[in-house]
Protein backbone atom coordinates (compact mmCIF):
# COMPACT_ATOMS: atom_id res chain seq x y z
CA UNK A 1 0.00 0.00 0.00
CA UNK A 2 3.00 2.83 0.83
CA UNK A 3 4.60 1.61 -2.37
CA UNK A 4 1.71 2.32 -4.22
CA UNK A 5 0.91 6.12 -2.85
CA UNK A 6 4.52 6.31 -3.24
CA UNK A 7 3.90 6.11 -7.29
CA UNK A 8 0.96 8.13 -6.65
CA UNK A 9 2.84 11.19 -5.71
CA UNK A 10 5.83 10.51 -7.81
CA UNK A 11 3.91 10.98 -10.86
CA UNK A 12 2.22 14.30 -9.07
CA UNK A 13 5.64 15.16 -8.85
CA UNK A 14 5.81 14.69 -12.70
CA UNK A 15 2.83 16.68 -13.61
CA UNK A 16 3.67 19.85 -11.34
CA UNK A 17 7.58 19.77 -12.83
CA UNK A 18 5.61 19.83 -16.47
CA UNK A 19 3.50 22.42 -15.66
CA UNK A 20 5.72 25.02 -13.85
CA UNK A 21 7.59 24.48 -17.55
CA UNK A 22 5.25 25.26 -19.66
CA UNK A 23 2.32 27.04 -17.89
CA UNK A 24 2.28 29.74 -20.47
CA UNK A 25 1.28 27.30 -22.86
CA UNK A 26 -1.96 26.20 -24.77
CA UNK A 27 -2.81 22.75 -25.36
CA UNK A 28 -3.19 22.15 -29.36
CA UNK A 29 -6.72 20.50 -30.06
CA UNK A 30 -5.21 19.20 -33.11
CA UNK A 31 -4.76 15.43 -33.68
CA UNK A 32 -1.49 14.76 -33.04
CA UNK A 33 0.58 12.40 -35.63
CA UNK A 34 2.50 9.51 -34.90
CA UNK A 35 0.51 6.45 -33.00
CA UNK A 36 -2.82 7.91 -31.72
CA UNK A 37 -3.53 8.03 -27.71
CA UNK A 38 -7.62 8.02 -27.34
CA UNK A 39 -8.31 8.67 -24.04
CA UNK A 40 -10.90 11.15 -23.26
CA UNK A 41 -12.02 12.66 -20.18
CA UNK A 42 -15.82 14.98 -20.42
CA UNK A 43 -15.67 18.11 -17.98
CA UNK A 44 -18.88 19.61 -17.52
CA UNK A 45 -19.92 21.88 -14.52
CA UNK A 46 -23.11 23.60 -13.26
CA UNK A 47 -23.07 26.71 -14.52
CA UNK A 48 -21.36 25.93 -17.47
CA UNK A 49 -18.25 27.83 -19.28
CA UNK A 50 -15.67 27.57 -16.65
CA UNK A 51 -12.30 27.30 -17.94
CA UNK A 52 -10.59 23.87 -18.28
CA UNK A 53 -6.84 23.69 -17.56
CA UNK A 54 -4.99 20.42 -18.22
CA UNK A 55 -1.69 19.56 -16.00
CA UNK A 56 -1.86 23.59 -15.60
CA UNK A 57 -1.94 24.42 -19.03
CA UNK A 58 -5.10 26.22 -20.60
CA UNK A 59 -7.01 23.74 -22.87
CA UNK A 60 -8.33 26.46 -24.67
CA UNK A 61 -11.89 24.79 -23.94
CA UNK A 62 -14.69 25.59 -21.72
CA UNK A 63 -17.29 23.19 -19.93
CA UNK A 64 -18.99 21.39 -20.96
CA UNK A 65 -16.01 20.01 -23.22
CA UNK A 66 -14.09 16.92 -24.04
CA UNK A 67 -10.49 16.55 -23.64
CA UNK A 68 -8.97 13.89 -26.35
CA UNK A 69 -6.17 12.04 -27.35
CA UNK A 70 -4.81 11.48 -23.41
CA UNK A 71 -2.12 9.43 -22.91
CA UNK A 72 -2.77 6.54 -19.95
CA UNK A 73 -2.21 7.85 -16.51
CA UNK A 74 -3.27 10.32 -14.17
CA UNK A 75 -3.72 14.36 -14.91
CA UNK A 76 -4.56 17.30 -13.09
CA UNK A 77 -7.68 18.86 -13.97
CA UNK A 78 -8.12 22.67 -13.16
CA UNK A 79 -11.19 24.34 -13.77
CA UNK A 80 -10.77 28.41 -13.35
CA UNK A 81 -13.20 31.50 -13.49
CA UNK A 82 -12.50 34.80 -12.23
CA UNK A 83 -15.32 34.74 -10.01
CA UNK A 84 -15.29 31.14 -8.48
CA UNK A 85 -12.29 29.41 -6.51
CA UNK A 86 -10.13 27.78 -8.68
CA UNK A 87 -11.14 23.84 -8.50
CA UNK A 88 -8.55 20.99 -8.50
CA UNK A 89 -9.37 17.38 -9.72
CA UNK A 90 -6.54 13.98 -9.89
CA UNK A 91 -8.09 12.18 -12.65
CA UNK A 92 -7.13 8.79 -14.90
CA UNK A 93 -7.41 8.54 -18.76
CA UNK A 94 -7.36 5.33 -20.08
CA UNK A 95 -6.68 4.85 -23.61
CA UNK A 96 -10.27 3.84 -25.32
CA UNK A 97 -12.48 5.26 -22.35
CA UNK A 98 -14.36 8.02 -21.40
CA UNK A 99 -13.52 9.52 -18.22
CA UNK A 100 -15.95 12.00 -16.89
CA UNK A 101 -15.83 15.12 -14.53
CA UNK A 102 -18.84 17.02 -13.20
CA UNK A 103 -18.26 20.30 -10.62
CA UNK A 104 -21.63 21.91 -9.12
CA UNK A 105 -20.84 25.15 -8.03
CA UNK A 106 -23.78 25.84 -6.90
CA UNK A 107 -24.07 22.76 -3.82
CA UNK A 108 -20.37 23.47 -2.51
CA UNK A 109 -20.81 26.71 0.47
CA UNK A 110 -17.03 27.20 0.17
CA UNK A 111 -18.18 28.88 -3.57
CA UNK A 112 -20.45 31.25 -1.88
CA UNK A 113 -19.88 35.06 -0.89
CA UNK A 114 -21.23 38.28 0.85
CA UNK A 115 -21.77 41.58 0.77
CA UNK A 116 -21.54 43.78 3.37
CA UNK A 117 -23.90 46.86 3.19
CA UNK A 118 -23.49 50.16 4.73
CA UNK A 119 -24.98 53.55 4.12
CA UNK A 120 -24.27 57.20 5.45
CA UNK A 121 -26.93 57.68 7.01
CA UNK A 122 -27.26 54.46 8.28
CA UNK A 123 -30.91 52.85 8.47
CA UNK A 124 -31.60 52.41 4.61
CA UNK A 125 -33.53 49.34 3.62
CA UNK A 126 -31.22 47.01 1.25
CA UNK A 127 -32.53 45.74 -2.10
CA UNK A 128 -31.20 42.73 -3.80
CA UNK A 129 -31.55 42.69 -7.52
CA UNK A 130 -34.55 45.25 -6.88
CA UNK A 131 -36.07 42.98 -4.03
CA UNK A 132 -36.45 44.19 -0.30
CA UNK A 133 -34.03 41.62 1.87
CA UNK A 134 -35.69 42.31 4.77
CA UNK A 135 -32.46 43.84 5.90
CA UNK A 136 -31.87 47.28 6.73
CA UNK A 137 -27.94 48.98 6.73
CA UNK A 138 -25.71 48.32 8.55
CA UNK A 139 -25.92 44.62 7.48
CA UNK A 140 -24.02 41.19 5.52
CA UNK A 141 -25.88 39.32 2.67
CA UNK A 142 -24.18 35.94 2.97
CA UNK A 143 -24.44 32.86 0.37
CA UNK A 144 -24.74 34.82 -2.28
CA UNK A 145 -23.59 32.63 -5.45
CA UNK A 146 -20.55 34.33 -7.15
CA UNK A 147 -21.86 37.06 -9.87
CA UNK A 148 -22.75 40.31 -10.28
CA UNK A 149 -25.67 41.58 -8.06
CA UNK A 150 -27.55 45.09 -8.29
CA UNK A 151 -27.96 46.42 -4.81
CA UNK A 152 -29.77 49.40 -3.45
CA UNK A 153 -30.51 51.32 -0.45
CA UNK A 154 -33.86 53.05 -0.09
CA UNK A 155 -34.19 55.92 3.13
CA UNK A 156 -36.89 57.91 3.56
CA UNK A 157 -36.14 61.24 2.77
CA UNK A 158 -32.88 60.40 1.13
CA UNK A 159 -32.82 59.70 -2.47
CA UNK A 160 -32.47 56.08 -3.21
CA UNK A 161 -29.36 54.59 -4.29
CA UNK A 162 -27.82 51.28 -6.02
CA UNK A 163 -24.45 49.95 -7.39
CA UNK A 164 -23.33 46.69 -9.12
CA UNK A 165 -21.52 44.63 -6.75
CA UNK A 166 -19.47 41.72 -7.63
CA UNK A 167 -19.37 38.84 -5.45
CA UNK A 168 -16.20 36.57 -5.19
CA UNK A 169 -16.06 33.27 -3.55
CA UNK A 170 -15.09 33.02 -0.18
CA UNK A 171 -14.38 36.82 0.10
CA UNK A 172 -16.24 39.88 1.53
CA UNK A 173 -17.53 42.61 -1.02
CA UNK A 174 -18.58 46.01 0.52
CA UNK A 175 -21.26 48.21 -0.71
CA UNK A 176 -20.83 51.54 0.30
CA UNK A 177 -23.44 54.52 -0.61
CA UNK A 178 -24.14 57.98 0.85
CA UNK A 179 -27.88 58.52 0.55
CA UNK A 180 -28.20 62.71 -0.41
CA UNK A 181 -31.14 64.12 2.52
CA UNK A 182 -33.89 65.05 0.39
CA UNK A 183 -36.18 66.25 3.17
CA UNK A 184 -35.45 69.75 2.33
CA UNK A 185 -33.71 69.80 -1.60
CA UNK A 186 -34.23 67.22 -4.43
CA UNK A 187 -31.94 67.73 -7.18
CA UNK A 188 -31.87 66.96 -10.43
CA UNK A 189 -29.79 66.70 -13.50
CA UNK A 190 -28.19 64.61 -16.37
CA UNK A 191 -26.04 62.75 -13.55
CA UNK A 192 -29.01 61.51 -11.54
CA UNK A 193 -31.97 61.34 -13.65
CA UNK A 194 -33.10 61.27 -17.40
CA UNK A 195 -32.71 64.61 -18.51
CA UNK A 196 -30.99 65.56 -21.43
CA UNK A 197 -29.40 68.91 -20.43
CA UNK A 198 -28.80 70.79 -17.52
CA UNK A 199 -28.73 74.00 -19.27
CA UNK A 200 -32.52 75.29 -18.07
CA UNK A 201 -34.58 78.12 -19.32
CA UNK A 202 -37.88 77.91 -18.29
CA UNK A 203 -40.68 75.32 -16.21
CA UNK A 204 -44.04 75.05 -16.39
CA UNK A 205 -46.64 72.81 -14.57
CA UNK A 206 -49.44 71.40 -16.86
CA UNK A 207 -53.12 70.64 -15.09
CA UNK A 208 -52.14 67.04 -13.68
CA UNK A 209 -48.89 68.47 -12.66
CA UNK A 210 -46.56 66.99 -15.05
CA UNK A 211 -43.72 69.48 -15.83
CA UNK A 212 -42.52 70.68 -18.82
CA UNK A 213 -38.73 71.67 -18.68
CA UNK A 214 -37.12 73.96 -21.70
CA UNK A 215 -33.72 74.08 -22.00
CA UNK A 216 -31.13 76.22 -24.00
CA UNK A 217 -29.48 73.54 -26.08
CA UNK A 218 -31.63 70.49 -26.24
CA UNK A 219 -35.41 71.53 -26.94
CA UNK A 220 -37.69 70.71 -24.08
CA UNK A 221 -38.25 68.13 -21.82
CA UNK A 222 -41.61 66.35 -20.64
CA UNK A 223 -41.15 64.70 -16.94
CA UNK A 224 -44.44 62.29 -15.53
CA UNK A 225 -42.55 61.51 -12.40
CA UNK A 226 -42.13 58.25 -14.25
CA UNK A 227 -39.91 58.81 -17.68
CA UNK A 228 -38.14 62.21 -18.69
CA UNK A 229 -38.82 62.18 -22.41
CA UNK A 230 -36.71 65.09 -24.80
CA UNK A 231 -38.27 66.62 -27.87
CA UNK A 232 -36.54 68.79 -30.45
CA UNK A 233 -36.06 69.26 -34.01
CA UNK A 234 -34.65 65.87 -34.49
CA UNK A 235 -37.95 63.94 -33.62
CA UNK A 236 -40.55 66.89 -33.62
CA UNK A 237 -41.54 70.18 -35.30
CA UNK A 238 -39.94 72.05 -33.16
CA UNK A 239 -38.21 74.99 -34.65
CA UNK A 240 -35.06 75.52 -32.39
CA UNK A 241 -33.33 73.32 -29.51
CA UNK A 242 -33.36 76.96 -27.62
CA UNK A 243 -36.37 77.03 -25.16
CA UNK A 244 -37.50 80.58 -24.36
CA UNK A 245 -40.75 80.69 -22.67
CA UNK A 246 -43.37 77.10 -21.64
CA UNK A 247 -46.90 78.05 -20.95
CA UNK A 248 -49.94 75.85 -19.63
CA UNK A 249 -53.54 77.22 -20.11
CA UNK A 250 -55.79 74.10 -20.02
CA UNK A 251 -55.45 71.17 -21.87
CA UNK A 252 -52.98 73.62 -23.90
CA UNK A 253 -49.27 74.05 -23.61
CA UNK A 254 -47.58 76.78 -25.65
CA UNK A 255 -43.79 76.32 -25.86
CA UNK A 256 -41.67 79.56 -27.25
CA UNK A 257 -38.79 79.17 -28.79
CA UNK A 258 -36.09 81.45 -30.94
CA UNK A 259 -37.69 80.70 -34.09
CA UNK A 260 -41.38 80.45 -33.38
CA UNK A 261 -43.81 78.79 -31.36
CA UNK A 262 -45.28 75.00 -30.76
CA UNK A 263 -49.05 74.86 -29.64
CA UNK A 264 -49.69 71.45 -28.22
CA UNK A 265 -53.18 69.94 -27.68
CA UNK A 266 -53.37 66.62 -26.47
CA UNK A 267 -51.26 64.87 -28.94
CA UNK A 268 -51.51 67.80 -32.11
CA UNK A 269 -49.58 69.51 -32.25
CA UNK A 270 -49.07 73.06 -35.03
CA UNK A 271 -46.15 75.26 -35.51
CA UNK A 272 -46.35 79.25 -35.19
CA UNK A 273 -44.20 81.06 -37.42
CA UNK A 274 -44.08 84.46 -39.16
CA UNK A 275 -44.93 82.40 -42.48
CA UNK A 276 -47.83 81.60 -41.52
CA UNK A 277 -49.32 84.28 -38.58
CA UNK A 278 -49.07 87.48 -38.53
CA UNK A 279 -46.18 87.66 -36.30
CA UNK A 280 -43.68 89.88 -37.16
CA UNK A 281 -40.75 88.24 -35.53
CA UNK A 282 -40.07 84.48 -34.83
CA UNK A 283 -37.74 85.44 -31.58
CA UNK A 284 -39.95 84.90 -28.58
CA UNK A 285 -39.20 86.09 -25.31
CA UNK A 286 -42.68 85.36 -23.17
CA UNK A 287 -45.67 84.02 -22.90
CA UNK A 288 -48.75 85.19 -20.73
CA UNK A 289 -52.35 84.00 -20.71
CA UNK A 290 -54.87 86.71 -19.43
CA UNK A 291 -58.09 86.75 -17.27
CA UNK A 292 -60.20 85.97 -20.67
CA UNK A 293 -57.63 83.44 -22.01
CA UNK A 294 -56.27 85.80 -24.62
CA UNK A 295 -52.22 84.77 -25.16
CA UNK A 296 -50.09 87.48 -25.11
CA UNK A 297 -47.27 86.84 -27.34
CA UNK A 298 -43.57 89.30 -26.63
CA UNK A 299 -40.93 89.01 -29.45
CA UNK A 300 -38.20 91.29 -30.52
CA UNK A 301 -40.28 93.16 -32.85
CA UNK A 302 -43.53 93.66 -31.21
CA UNK A 303 -46.24 92.33 -29.09
CA UNK A 304 -48.90 90.16 -30.56
CA UNK A 305 -52.17 89.10 -28.98
CA UNK A 306 -54.14 85.48 -29.75
CA UNK A 307 -57.65 84.16 -29.55
CA UNK A 308 -59.34 82.06 -30.99
CA UNK A 309 -57.66 82.16 -34.09
CA UNK A 310 -57.76 85.83 -34.22
CA UNK A 311 -54.20 88.11 -33.99
CA UNK A 312 -53.60 91.66 -32.87
CA UNK A 313 -50.72 93.09 -33.36
CA UNK A 314 -49.21 95.86 -31.07
CA UNK A 315 -46.19 98.06 -31.69
CA UNK A 316 -44.63 102.17 -32.19
CA UNK A 317 -46.24 102.56 -35.52
CA UNK A 318 -49.80 101.29 -34.38
CA UNK A 319 -50.00 102.02 -30.60
CA UNK A 320 -48.78 103.85 -27.86
CA UNK A 321 -46.71 101.44 -26.49
CA UNK A 322 -43.43 102.59 -26.48
CA UNK A 323 -40.81 100.13 -27.80
CA UNK A 324 -40.47 97.27 -30.10
CA UNK A 325 -38.07 95.14 -28.29
CA UNK A 326 -41.10 93.25 -25.73
CA UNK A 327 -38.96 91.59 -23.11
CA UNK A 328 -41.79 90.35 -21.23
CA UNK A 329 -45.21 90.33 -20.01
CA UNK A 330 -47.51 90.12 -16.68
CA UNK A 331 -51.14 90.48 -16.22
CA UNK A 332 -52.74 91.50 -12.82
CA UNK A 333 -55.91 91.26 -11.19
CA UNK A 334 -57.92 93.77 -13.24
CA UNK A 335 -56.48 91.75 -16.65
CA UNK A 336 -54.42 94.66 -17.11
CA UNK A 337 -51.02 93.82 -18.87
CA UNK A 338 -47.99 95.29 -17.68
CA UNK A 339 -45.66 95.19 -20.24
CA UNK A 340 -41.66 95.17 -20.29
CA UNK A 341 -39.32 96.66 -22.63
CA UNK A 342 -35.82 96.28 -23.76
CA UNK A 343 -34.78 99.83 -23.13
CA UNK A 344 -37.93 102.28 -23.00
CA UNK A 345 -39.52 101.18 -19.49
CA UNK A 346 -42.67 99.60 -18.92
CA UNK A 347 -46.19 100.25 -20.69
CA UNK A 348 -49.44 99.36 -18.85
CA UNK A 349 -52.11 98.66 -21.34
CA UNK A 350 -55.90 98.27 -19.81
CA UNK A 351 -57.09 97.11 -23.07
CA UNK A 352 -57.75 100.51 -24.57
CA UNK A 353 -54.90 102.82 -23.72
CA UNK A 354 -51.45 102.59 -22.51
CA UNK A 355 -49.88 104.36 -19.84
CA UNK A 356 -45.85 104.36 -19.76
CA UNK A 357 -43.10 104.15 -17.17
CA UNK A 358 -39.88 105.29 -17.86
CA UNK A 359 -36.72 107.27 -16.97
CA UNK A 360 -38.24 109.89 -18.69
CA UNK A 361 -41.14 110.69 -17.03
CA UNK A 362 -39.21 109.87 -13.54
CA UNK A 363 -41.09 106.91 -12.94
CA UNK A 364 -38.11 104.57 -12.97
CA UNK A 365 -34.69 104.15 -12.26
CA UNK A 366 -33.43 102.17 -15.40
CA UNK A 367 -35.63 101.49 -18.90
CA UNK A 368 -33.94 98.45 -19.58
CA UNK A 369 -36.70 95.80 -18.06
CA UNK A 370 -35.82 92.01 -17.66
CA UNK A 371 -38.72 90.39 -16.41
CA UNK A 372 -41.75 91.80 -14.90
CA UNK A 373 -43.98 89.87 -12.36
CA UNK A 374 -47.47 90.56 -10.33
CA UNK A 375 -47.37 90.10 -6.13
CA UNK A 376 -50.68 88.96 -4.48
CA UNK A 377 -51.20 92.45 -2.84
CA UNK A 378 -51.18 94.06 -6.07
CA UNK A 379 -47.42 95.08 -6.34
CA UNK A 380 -45.69 95.57 -9.59
CA UNK A 381 -42.15 94.04 -9.38
CA UNK A 382 -39.51 94.63 -11.79
CA UNK A 383 -36.28 93.60 -12.91
CA UNK A 384 -33.74 95.68 -14.66
CA UNK A 385 -31.07 94.64 -16.89
CA UNK A 386 -27.95 96.17 -15.01
CA UNK A 387 -26.12 98.67 -16.72
CA UNK A 388 -23.23 101.55 -16.52
CA UNK A 389 -23.68 103.53 -13.10
CA UNK A 390 -27.07 102.01 -12.73
CA UNK A 391 -27.00 99.95 -9.63
CA UNK A 392 -30.57 99.49 -9.09
CA UNK A 393 -31.86 95.43 -9.85
CA UNK A 394 -35.06 95.68 -8.73
CA UNK A 395 -38.16 97.93 -8.70
CA UNK A 396 -41.33 98.13 -7.58
CA UNK A 397 -44.98 99.85 -7.70
CA UNK A 398 -47.22 100.72 -4.65
CA UNK A 399 -49.21 102.93 -4.08
CA UNK A 400 -49.08 105.10 -6.90
CA UNK A 401 -44.97 105.30 -6.66
CA UNK A 402 -42.09 102.85 -7.67
CA UNK A 403 -39.76 102.08 -5.45
CA UNK A 404 -36.66 100.26 -4.55
CA UNK A 405 -36.61 97.81 -2.12
CA UNK A 406 -34.04 98.18 0.85
CA UNK A 407 -32.45 94.52 -0.06
CA UNK A 408 -31.66 95.57 -3.31
CA UNK A 409 -27.85 96.35 -3.11
CA UNK A 410 -27.51 92.41 -1.86
CA UNK A 411 -29.02 91.42 -5.59
CA UNK A 412 -26.68 90.13 -8.62
CA UNK A 413 -28.09 90.52 -11.98
CA UNK A 414 -31.83 89.20 -12.06
CA UNK A 415 -32.85 86.89 -14.25
CA UNK A 416 -36.51 86.64 -13.15
CA UNK A 417 -39.09 87.61 -10.85
CA UNK A 418 -41.74 84.89 -9.33
CA UNK A 419 -44.98 86.33 -7.36
CA UNK A 420 -46.53 83.09 -6.28
CA UNK A 421 -49.86 82.78 -4.94
CA UNK A 422 -48.34 83.20 -0.90
CA UNK A 423 -47.58 86.53 -1.58
CA UNK A 424 -43.77 85.70 -1.41
CA UNK A 425 -41.66 87.16 -4.14
CA UNK A 426 -38.64 84.92 -5.46
CA UNK A 427 -35.76 86.98 -7.34
CA UNK A 428 -33.81 84.37 -9.37
CA UNK A 429 -30.53 85.59 -9.77
CA UNK A 430 -27.72 84.74 -10.80
CA UNK A 431 -25.99 84.90 -7.43
CA UNK A 432 -28.99 82.50 -6.28
CA UNK A 433 -32.26 82.43 -5.10
CA UNK A 434 -33.60 85.37 -2.76
CA UNK A 435 -37.25 85.16 -1.26
CA UNK A 436 -38.94 88.49 0.30
CA UNK A 437 -41.54 87.16 2.49
CA UNK A 438 -45.02 88.92 3.16
CA UNK A 439 -43.38 89.83 6.72
CA UNK A 440 -40.72 91.90 4.69
CA UNK A 441 -37.78 89.22 5.48
CA UNK A 442 -35.29 88.35 3.23
CA UNK A 443 -34.02 85.04 2.52
CA UNK A 444 -30.65 83.78 0.16
CA UNK A 445 -30.51 80.11 -0.81
CA UNK A 446 -27.62 79.20 -2.99
CA UNK A 447 -24.78 76.01 -3.79
CA UNK A 448 -23.69 77.11 -0.15
CA UNK A 449 -26.56 76.30 2.25
CA UNK A 450 -28.78 74.08 -0.39
CA UNK A 451 -28.57 71.63 -3.19
CA UNK A 452 -28.63 74.29 -5.41
CA UNK A 453 -25.90 73.12 -8.08
CA UNK A 454 -25.30 76.40 -9.45
CA UNK A 455 -26.44 79.94 -8.48
CA UNK A 456 -27.09 81.21 -11.62
CA UNK A 457 -31.38 80.65 -11.35
CA UNK A 458 -33.64 81.15 -14.47
CA UNK A 459 -36.95 80.25 -13.84
CA UNK A 460 -39.36 78.83 -11.00
CA UNK A 461 -43.00 77.53 -10.98
CA UNK A 462 -44.86 75.77 -7.71
CA UNK A 463 -46.38 71.87 -8.17
CA UNK A 464 -50.00 70.78 -6.85
CA UNK A 465 -47.74 69.70 -3.54
CA UNK A 466 -47.22 73.55 -2.81
CA UNK A 467 -43.18 72.98 -3.54
CA UNK A 468 -41.55 74.96 -5.96
CA UNK A 469 -39.27 74.36 -8.17
CA UNK A 470 -36.22 76.16 -9.64
CA UNK A 471 -34.26 75.98 -13.17
CA UNK A 472 -30.47 76.21 -12.71
CA UNK A 473 -28.43 77.38 -15.80
CA UNK A 474 -26.14 74.90 -15.65
CA UNK A 475 -27.11 72.64 -12.73
CA UNK A 476 -30.35 70.84 -14.05
CA UNK A 477 -33.65 71.51 -11.38
CA UNK A 478 -34.11 71.51 -7.72
CA UNK A 479 -37.35 71.10 -6.13
CA UNK A 480 -37.51 73.04 -2.55
CA UNK A 481 -39.80 71.35 0.03
CA UNK A 482 -39.53 74.27 1.89
CA UNK A 483 -41.82 76.85 0.54
CA UNK A 484 -45.00 75.26 1.31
Amino acid sequence: MKTFLNKILFLLFLVFITAVTSCDEELSSTKPEGRVHNGMIFVDSNPHGIQIYLNEINTGYFTPDTLKWLQDGLYVITLKNELLRDTFIVLSAIDGEVQELFVDYYSNPKMRGKISCLSVPEGADIYLNDEFTGKITPDTLVDLFPMEYKIKFVKENHRSDSLISTVLSNKITHAVLTLADTSLWVDYHSGNSGMSSNFISTIEFDKNNNLWIGTQDKGFIYYDYENWLTFSPSNSILPSERIQKIISNGDEIWVGTTAGIVKIINDSWELITKTNSPLLSDYIEDIEVDLNGVFWIATDNGLASYNSGTWHLYFPDNSQIPGRYITSIAVDGFNKKWIGTLDNGIAMFDGNNFTIYSEDNGALVNNKIQDISIRENGEIWAAHVPIQNKTENVSYFSSGQWRVPNFDSQLKKVNRIICDELNYVWLLTEGGIFVNKFSGAVTLYNKENSRIIVNNISDASRDKAGYIWFAELGGGIVKFKGSK
